[in-house]
């Protein structure tokens, strides 16, 4: 959670915001996607595949 902090410790109070909005909110998400894999265990699916997806701009990922 602090790594990506790290780089802008010396930047603009927006910038850090910005950066530690986005940091928890991965921290979210990655951690609701964790139980979400162990319950359809048999979706063959892989940790990569999921973070694929997570950084897919959302016009790709819908129809």
């Amino acid at each position: 959670m602090f790594i990506p902090a790290l780089p802008v410790v010396e930047a603009a109070p927006t910038a850090r915001f910005f950066v530690a909005v986005l940091s928890i909110s991965q921290l979210i998400v990655f951690s609701a996607v964790g139980p979400m894999i162990d319950l359809f265990g048999g979706i063959p699916i892989r940790f990569r595949d999921l973070v694929v997806l997570f950084a897919m701009p959302p016009r790709s990922r819908c129809c």
